[in-house]
């Protein structure tokens, strides 16, 4: 049951190149069908990074994973919990990995960013932990083309670290399998409304 007219797609990337094919794609389309819910693109905005030397505060759009696909599955599956320095380690030793893998930081840079703490919203886990509901939970995700169970974690979290990964992990998510959408995430102590513009790409496509 869908009980709104409007809904909205987010995805996120730095190349530009790669978001306005996309864009150009999509709006090809009259309708885009997502399982039964049927859509039509209207318009397109463009949300702009936030103040990251204010400090920022993050909420999960979508399940942040810890474990990487060459762990064991039961790895995969393991619990950790986000009060633990383990949770944070992981999740550092996870995005400097993949920023080392993009090319755009130097060995000097990533040796730079060894500042890096995750703090979890203490008062949000005690609160679930209260009302009896979940911030972690199983999803299913694929290796080698066979399908897996993997541990995701939704809550709200402080990071600590240099703007550089803030920007990174704004635009790239944070954690492993973010190129399946996992980790994405968005700033919540930031005035939303001031970040967004719309996008110039779709006033050029639509007027052809």
């Amino acid at each position: 049951m869908f009980v709104s007219a409007k809904t909205t797609l987010v995805f996120s990337s730095w190349d530009k190149t790669f978001v306005d094919t996309f864009l150009e794609h999509l709006f090809i389309e009259k309708e885009v069908f997502l399982g039964t819910l049927r859509m039509k693109p209207e318009s397109v905005a463009i949300e702009h990074a936030p103040d990251y030397e204010k400090g920022v505060k993050y909420v999960c759009i979508a399940p942040l994973v810890l474990a990487s696909e060459e762990k064991e599955d039961s790895d995969m599956k393991r619990f950790v919990s986000p009060n633990e320095d383990m949770f944070s380690d992981l999740l550092y030793e996870s995005t400097m990995n993949r920023m080392e893998q993009s090319g755009r930081f130097t060995p000097s840079q990533i040796a730079s960013f060894y500042k890096f703490q995750v703090v979890a919203d203490r008062e949000y886990l005690e609160k679930i932990k209260t009302e009896e509901k979940k911030f972690s939970r199983i999803y299913l995700s694929n290796k080698n083309g066979k399908p897996i169970e993997v541990r995701g974690y939704t809550i709200p979290y402080v990071l600590h670290s240099d703007p550089l990964v803030h920007d990174f992990i704004f635009h790239c998510g944070l954690g492993e399998l973010t190129n399946e959408g996992f980790g994405m995430v968005d700033a919540i102590n930031d005035d939303f409304t001031r970040r967004l513009e719309q996008y110039d790409f779709v006033n050029k496509f639509m007027s052809v």
